[in-house]
């Protein structure tokens, strides 16, 4: 009886230590497919008036604009391209983040400049041009100009109601309002705030005869007589 009970409690022992060796066995795989243990990097000591100057750092400077002589057509298309805004504006039709598919890779170019008379005693006058790719024009930049006589680049608009721009010529404008072949008949863009028809990005045909305004044309083809409107 003893005999058996000393095998017994041998026979447990075994089996004790058979498992603990597992288990170290066990723990020895895992921790070699962990691999190495890194060693976290020592953390970087912070400059307190370094990370103040970062903080209090002002942003860049903006390139300065310097007036320019916006008189005539050939004024806009020598100064044009000098205007801090002119580059991005370009770069931003043909490349960045939304360019226009007409312009991408193509080489863009100024069309002629286009006077637009402010209709309104405090409208002032401006000059509407054209930005061309492969003969299209893609969209027109706008230049008010000031008292003093120069000009700057204020905003861009994409264009595609036509192959060109403006959508009527003056002598397609002329003959929307029916006046055809008639004598002293004469057309001016011009431009004034006209909710749902007219502002300074989209300049209307004033059509005259012998010296007096008969009828506008607006950038839809729509005809309005200008005693309707009541503007002059």
């Amino acid at each position: 009886m003893v005999k058996t009970c000393r095998l017994i409690g041998l026979s447990a022992l075994v089996l004790t230590l058979v498992t603990a060796a597992a288990f170290a066995s066990l723990a020895a795989v895992q921790s070699a497919a962990a691999g190495p243990s890194r060693t976290p990097a020592p953390s970087q000591p912070q400059n307190p008036k370094l990370e103040a100057a970062r903080r209090d750092a002002p942003p860049p400077p903006r390139p300065t604009q310097r007036p320019w002589r916006a008189q005539q057509a050939s004024d806009i298309l020598a100064n044009l391209p000098r205007d801090v805004n002119f580059d991005g504006t370009m770069r931003g039709l043909s490349g960045g983040v939304d360019p226009d598919p007409r312009a991408v890779g193509r080489k863009l170019a100024l069309g002629t400049p286009l006077f637009v008379r402010g209709l309104r005693p405090s409208d002032g006058n401006e000059f509407v041009v054209p930005v061309v790719a492969d003969g299209t024009t893609i969209a027109v930049m706008l230049v008010p100009i000031g008292r003093d006589g120069n000009g700057q680049l204020v905003a861009t608009r994409g264009w595609s109601t036509a192959a060109s721009y403006p959508a009527q010529s003056a002598e397609g404008a002329i003959a929307l309002a029916g006046v055809s072949g008639q004598p002293g008949v004469r057309a001016e863009l011009v431009w004034t705030y006209l909710r749902g028809l007219a502002d300074q990005f989209r300049p209307f045909w004033r059509i005259e005869q012998a010296g007096r305004a008969v009828s506008y044309v607006f950038e839809d083809g729509r005809v309005i007589r200008a005693s309707d409107l009541g503007i002059e």
